[in-house]
């Protein structure tokens, strides 16, 4: 499985008042980060997107995105092993194949719940509706934001507008010496294969043969039930 990041994170440069966000990924960890960017940067707060957990996070205030992991795993395939717009069935075989890598991320999860500040939302509610986002944000940094801010910012990145951001990605100069540049728009880190699932639905069920997804909620049964993703 190729992963590929838009930038290193500098250690050196985090301070203990920088907010960190986290997510395994394809968990939409890229609209999360820019939404509580562009409310807190007003603030002089810097935002700092992440899939890995550093000890030095431990001082900082953590936001943390999870989802499904079955629906995550499958957005993952599509990105990173199928390359493709659509999603396309996985079946146990192949998922065995990526296991550790996907393990790999995966246990970046557990050290952010452990740390002294960090503050929990999920794909499924969060992509329907940012003001539990907006909310936890004015109790955190005692500030207030109106409704006209959170619509502006909402409104800005959906499915549309993020489509829109997408498209002009394959406009960048390809005088440029930075990967980054030429695969990421360099100010909201969407990529062109950043497609999310804005119904907020699980997919599992079609894309995941029934032997895998047997074997996923066992083998991360803790995770599903933590967080509800099973009855």
């Amino acid at each position: 499985m190729s992963y590929f990041y838009p930038k290193k994170i500098k250690l050196t440069d985090i301070n203990a008042n920088d907010a960190i966000t986290f997510g395994i990924p394809r968990s939409g960890t890229t609209l999360f980060w820019n939404i509580i960017k562009d409310v807190l940067n007003t603030y002089n707060v810097n935002v700092i997107k992440t899939h890995t957990f550093e000890e030095k996070f431990k001082e900082n205030k953590c936001f943390i995105i999870v989802r499904d992991i079955r629906d995550a795993l499958i957005s993952q395939f599509r990105v990173y092993v199928n390359d493709s717009s659509e999603p396309k069935l996985i079946t146990l075989e192949e998922f065995l194949k990526y296991e550790n890598e996907f393990d790999n991320h995966f246990k970046h999860l557990i050290p952010f719940l452990q740390t002294n500040q960090h503050y929990v939302f999920k794909y499924e509610e969060f992509i329907h509706n940012h003001n539990k986002l907006y909310n936890q944000l004015e109790m955190l940094y005692d500030i207030s934001i109106p409704i006209n801010v959170r619509t502006f910012i909402s409104n800005k990145y959906k499915e549309n507008n993020v489509k829109n951001i997408i498209k002009n990605i394959s406009t960048i100069d390809e005088k440029e010496n930075s990967v980054f540049e030429k695969m990421y728009d360099k100010h909201t880190e969407f990529h062109a294969m950043h497609i999310f699932n804005s119904s907020g639905k699980s997919m599992y069920d079609k894309y995941m043969e029934p032997k895998l997804v047997e074997y996923i909620n066992y083998k991360y049964n803790d995770y599903l039930k933590q967080f509800s993703y099973l009855n």
